[in-house]
């Protein structure tokens, strides 16, 4: 009688035994899991904030790609009307000589 109860509560340590290990195995993927899916969310982030970036770069390259056809069309433009009130001035002092 006392080997069966020697017996049993062997197998009572070694099943509590075992499913404390699993539990423990089980922490650990978890654990591993979490710190997974908390690295793929941080490359997530990293990523965005990289396209962000690129994006900004991307705008402000532009503006001033606009910025500068627009000083340069301006510039044009008045050399073209210095030309002509130059041209009328010359024009009017022919007339006038």
């Amino acid at each position: 009688m006392n080997q069966l109860l020697a017996r049993a509560e062997a197998q009572r340590a070694d099943t509590k035994q075992l499913l404390e290990a699993q539990r423990a195995d089980a922490k650990q993927l978890v654990e591993a899991q979490r710190v997974e899916a908390k690295q793929r969310e941080e490359s997530i982030r990293s990523e965005n904030l990289a396209r962000e970036e690129l994006l900004i770069r991307m705008n402000t390259d532009a503006d001033r790609t606009n910025a500068e056809r627009e000083r340069v069309i301006a510039e044009n433009e008045f050399k073209r009307q210095k030309l002509f009130v130059d041209t009328n001035a010359a024009i009017q002092r022919e007339n006038a000589g």
